[in-house]
């Protein structure tokens, strides 16, 4: 229940309602691979085709940009971690059917 008062203070006005709130990844998120993960020296990023890959950026915790992946068709990355702090750390690979997140752990 929302209640809505006025400035004044008089005339409260209360109403009921749902809300539901989903969360969902994309259904590509599945074929989108990450390995090893955890991960020490590098890490392998697996593409299936058709995703359109329009490049991929790496996120801290704290949401600091951290470093950047091309764009890629299909197919596999393999991209250095030997610059990274031991954490975990957000992949996010902008695709033509919409953002994918991966999380991936440095040891």
């Amino acid at each position: 229940t929302v209640s809505v008062t006025g400035p004044c203070g008089e005339g409260v006005i209360s109403e009921a309602f749902g809300l539901t709130i989903t969360a969902t990844q994309p259904a590509l998120a599945g074929e989108v691979v990450l390995h090893p993960n955890p991960a020490t020296d590098q890490v392998t990023l697996q593409l299936p085709a058709g995703t359109g890959a329009q490049g991929a950026r790496l996120l801290d915790v704290n949401g600091k940009l951290v470093g950047w992946l091309p764009a890629q068709k299909e197919g596999q990355a393999v991209f250095s971690t030997r610059h990274l702090s031991r954490g975990v750390y957000l992949l996010e690979i902008r695709t033509s059917r919409g953002p994918v997140r991966k999380k991936l752990l440095i040891q």
